[in-house]
């Protein structure tokens, strides 16, 4: 296990994108499986104003994704992440098992895992393919995930590492008002990944936490009839001349965009 660092995470992507047969060019999908959280992190929309709701993704949802992932033939990554606290949602163990024929990561504050280091066991019991654990608070916390992890795949994020957050972290779609206009700047986000909220309701982008605007619902729709979507594609367009100001969730956007997804974004260029 070598220590998160900004460079380490792109390379590391990188490698795998470079092994991953895509679908559409997506190499990877998040899930957000909960909408509650146990923090409230400077740096998140929940600091000021996204809400805290016991809203979850289902045992029987997540069959639904798995289902829906087939069709598409996807072998690219699944990370379970998203806009909450994934060891809050009371099946995670189940949507782990579920998705599990496929690479998948798990991305938590660990917070409940520092109380209760079993669980990592079972998360790996279950299929999890890595886990990345972020440390929020100090040197101790952090040595101990370490620790725990014991040559299992996966990494600790020191994020009370100042110069980490300066390089890892956006504004959330505007969440947080660090612009005052569009950049002009491309974007491949909508070409590599897709995201997939709690309610199965397909959304555009992971970064999106102020819009939310959804592309339709994998209980009513395949995954690429939303995802080459004359909506997704348009905006796609868009993107591609750095056209952040025709697209609302992007308008005042300040993420990077351009880290990771190249290949992806010239071969949807050639489809759309």
């Amino acid at each position: 296990m070598n220590d998160f660092t900004h460079v380490s995470h792109i390379n590391h992507r990188n490698s795998q994108y470079n092994d991953i047969q895509d679908s559409f060019g997506m190499t990877t999908i998040e899930i957000n499986p909960t909408e509650l959280c146990n923090r409230k992190c400077n740096f998140c929309p929940r600091s000021e104003w996204y809400p805290n709701s016991n809203d979850n993704l289902s045992k029987d949802d997540a069959k639904i994704i798995k289902k829906r992932l087939d069709e598409f033939d996807y072998k690219g990554i699944v990370i379970i992440s998203g806009k909450g606290e994934p060891m809050l949602n009371p099946s995670i163990y189940d949507i782990v098992e579920t998705l599990n024929d496929r690479w998948v990561e798990l991305i938590t504050n660990g917070d409940r895992i520092l109380k209760q280091p079993k669980i990592l066991d079972k998360l790996y019991d279950k299929g999890l393919s890595r886990i990345i654990l972020d440390e929020y608070d100090n040197q101790i916390n952090f040595e101990k995930k370490k620790k725990l992890l014991n040559g299992r795949p996966g990494v600790v994020k020191n994020h009370f590492n100042q110069n980490l957050q300066s390089q890892i972290y956006n504004n959330r779609s505007g969440s947080f008002e660090t612009i005052s206009d569009s950049l002009k700047r491309k974007c491949y986000f909508p070409f590599y990944k897709g995201y997939i909220d709690w309610n199965l309701e397909m959304r555009f982008c992971c970064n999106d936490w102020k819009y939310k605007e959804t592309l339709g619902n994998l209980k009513n729709n395949t995954i690429e009839e939303l995802w080459m979507s004359e909506k997704m594609n348009k905006y796609r367009k868009s993107l591609s001349k750095g056209n952040r100001c025709d697209v609302i969730s992007c308008k005042k956007c300040d993420a990077d965009g351009l880290l990771l997804g190249e290949k992806s974004f010239k071969k949807l260029l050639d489809m759309i």
